[in-house]
């Protein structure tokens, strides 16, 4: 009589969708690939406002509110320090939200001076770059 027991045990596994605990857990609403995307800011027409983001890949795209991006997420909302996304709902996080990311020349155009040179952190001493 043959043991049952042993094609059982080797069949289980499979027969529960069993996967293997050595990699990381499937990641179905691309959480992961979200945080590397980057929110530069938005510009606007009238009522109609395009976010500037980019990518993981470094590749720069605009977006419009209701837009569907490939990885399933949507544009839920563009305002100038922000851009909220939505997932679906069996997703665990199903909301999102990209801050505005400055660069350094940021605070030299928002100090007032139209020429961008009020004391900020880019003012030149004697014309030379550095303050030489």
């Amino acid at each position: 009589m043959t043991d049952w027991r042993v094609p059982m045990a080797l069949t289980l596994p499979l027969l529960l969708g069993m996967r293997d605990p050595f990699l990381p857990p499937e990641d179905r609403c691309a959480v992961s690939q979200m945080m590397l995307w980057h929110y530069q800011g938005m510009v606007s027409l009238g009522e109609q406002r395009t976010g500037i983001v980019r990518d993981a890949s470094g590749k720069w795209r605009r977006l419009i509110k209701g837009q569907r991006l490939d990885n399933g997420w949507v544009v839920s909302g563009i305002q100038p320090e922000q851009m909220d996304m939505a997932a679906d709902a069996d997703c665990e996080t199903s909301q999102w939200r990209w801050l505005k990311e400055g660069t350094k020349d940021d605070a030299k155009d928002a100090v007032g001076d139209p020429a961008g040179g009020g004391g900020g952190p880019g003012k030149r001493k004697n014309g030379v770059a550095g303050g030489g």
